[in-house]
């Protein structure tokens, strides 16, 4: 698919700053974006976990050891060049020795109850008339995990209002 820069400049940047990378370090090598904008299905959260670049969450994505819930996979790729293998150290989920659980408890739709995030309770309460959730997660901004890493205002209403987004959250609804 045509990147539309304008309707996703996030995911432009981020698929100009991976083929700039491959470019400068394997100019001869094939390369390939698998995510986003193609026609592939790749499962992000099973990758990150098998790399240990994240854990599960109670709140439906996954948590990075450095940045908590404020991550995001923006790229990725499939090259022919022979890259240098790094291994992340092991780490456990933070949800599992929090106490408190804010996330729970802030959640209005009760989606965060259990690590099986409630996804159509989520979008169904997110879609519900003067929904506070609509434009952010409640229980994303009360988890206590590096959240100094926090996006900005601006950031939450990008990532949270993208209509390409909603379209595919409302499929999950009642």
């Amino acid at each position: 698919k045509k990147l539309d820069a304008a309707n996703n400049p996030v995911d432009l940047y981020s698929v100009e700053l991976a083929k700039e990378f491959h470019r400068s370090l394997y100019p001869n090598e094939k390369f390939e974006i698998l995510y986003p904008h193609s026609s592939y299905n790749i499962p992000l959260q099973r990758l990150g976990r098998f790399l240990n670049l994240a854990r599960p969450s109670h709140l439906g994505l996954d948590l990075n050891a450095d940045y908590g819930a404020w991550f995001a996979y923006r790229v990725a790729f499939l090259t022919s060049a022979e890259m240098p293998e790094i291994k992340k150290k092991d780490w456990v989920s933070p949800c599992d020795t929090c106490a408190k659980k804010p996330c729970v408890q802030v959640c209005p739709s009760g989606a965060t109850k259990t690590m099986n995030f409630g996804l159509s309770d989520c979008a169904n309460f997110r879609f519900s008339p003067d929904s506070p959730c609509l434009s952010r997660c409640l229980a994303r901004l009360a988890c206590p995990f590096k959240a100094e890493h926090a996006y900005t205002e601006e950031q939450i209403n990008y990532h949270m209002m993208r209509s390409a987004d909603l379209a595919r959250l409302a499929t999950f609804t009642r």
